[in-house]
C-alpha cells in the first residue's frame, strides 16, 4: 500500500500515465515492467475509487529507456508501435467458441508461443495495427463475449470477425492483413 503522501509528492507513477506519456498501450508498459523485473504497486486512486497499478518514479526512469529507445521490440512492440491484432481460435475441435485477441509484431511468433498451451491453436485472421489500438480493439470485438482472461473469451467467432473487420476498416491505415 502506498501512502497517500507519496502518491500526492509524485513518488509513485501509474502505468496509465506512462502509457500515456510513451503512446503505449497499458498492456506493453506492464510486459516491459515484467521484463524487467519491476514490481508494480496496487492502490486505490482518483475519483471515483479505482485499483491503479503503480511504480516508483526510480522504477520509471528504467523502463521509460526502454519505452523511449524502442527496445520493447523483443515484447512485441516495434519503434513506431506498428503490428498486427490477431484473432487466435485456441481449441479449434473442443471449444470453438473460446479465442484470443492481442497486438504483436510478428503474428506467426505469437501463434507458436500460444501453441506451448494451447497446442491446436489456428489463426482466424490478423489486421494491420498500431499498439496504442490494442485495448481499444480488445474492448470493442469483445462486447457481448465472456471474458475468460484479460485477452481470453469465449462467443460467436463469426461476429467478433466481422466486428474487428469493421474496426480495422475505419481505422487509419488499418486493414485486413
Amino acid at each position: 500500500m502506498i501512502p497517500m503522501a507519496d502518491l500526492k509528492n509524485d513518488l509513485y507513477i501509474s502505468i496509465v500515465d506512462i502509457a500515456r506519456i510513451h503512446r503505449r498501450a497499458p498492456g506493453n508498459v506492464r510486459r516491459s515492467l515484467r521484463s524487467l523485473g519491476i514490481a508494480t504497486v496496487t492502490q486505490k486512486s482518483g475519483k471515483p475509487a479505482k485499483t491503479r497499478l503503480y511504480v516508483s518514479r526510480e522504477d520509471y526512469e528504467k523502463v521509460a529507456d526502454r519505452l523511449t529507445s524502442g527496445v520493447s521490440r523483443a515484447q512485441g512492440v516495434s519503434a513506431e508501435g506498428a503490428g498486427y491484432f490477431y484473432l487466435v481460435q485456441l481449441e479449434p475441435e473442443l471449444d470453438p467458441a473460446r479465442f484470443k485477441v492481442g497486438f504483436s509484431i510478428d503474428a506467426d511468433g505469437r501463434l507458436a508461443q500460444h501453441r506451448t498451451a494451447a497446442p491446436f491453436a489456428v489463426v482466424v485472421k490478423t489486421w494491420s495495427c498500431k499498439a496504442l489500438w490494442e485495448q481499444t480493439a480488445i474492448d470493442c470485438i469483445t462486447q457481448g463475449c465472456e471474458r475468460l482472461s484479460a485477452e481470453v473469451f469465449r462467443g460467436d467467432l463469426t461476429q467478433v470477425q466481422v466486428t474487428a473487420d469493421r474496426f480495422f476498416e475505419i481505422m487509419p491505415g488499418g486493414v485486413g492483413a
